[in-house]
């Protein structure tokens, strides 16, 4: 018995990169006046952690507060650059299951 999900032709898949930053929030604004970015997605606000997906045009990227808890550091703190892929996918339920 196969517990492999069908996946379906029709789902959409999108590999994005993430910005890991300090200050998400002066980020999203910077992005936004600089790009003409529009948030499509956003968890936190000012003084809070950030995560945030955003367009410019149609090209898609996120952007997160750096959380050391996760090993997610910006490039501040690493002297250095930092980026990670996501790799977005929908799901359709229920899964179907090959037998």
């Amino acid at each position: 018995m196969s517990s492999e999900a069908s996946p379906s032709s029709s789902a959409r898949v999108q590999i994005s990169a993430m910005l890991s930053v300090r200050h998400g929030a002066k980020a999203v604004e910077f992005y936004q006046k600089a790009f003409g970015a529009n948030v499509l997605f956003r968890i936190g606000d000012e003084g809070e952690p950030v995560a945030a997906q955003l367009a410019v045009g149609n090209a898609e990227f996120w952007l997160a507060d750096e959380s050391p808890e996760h090993s997610n550091f910006s490039p501040e703190t690493l002297q250095g650059s930092s980026v990670r892929m996501v790799m977005v996918v929908e799901t359709q339920m229920p899964f179907s299951l090959a037998h």
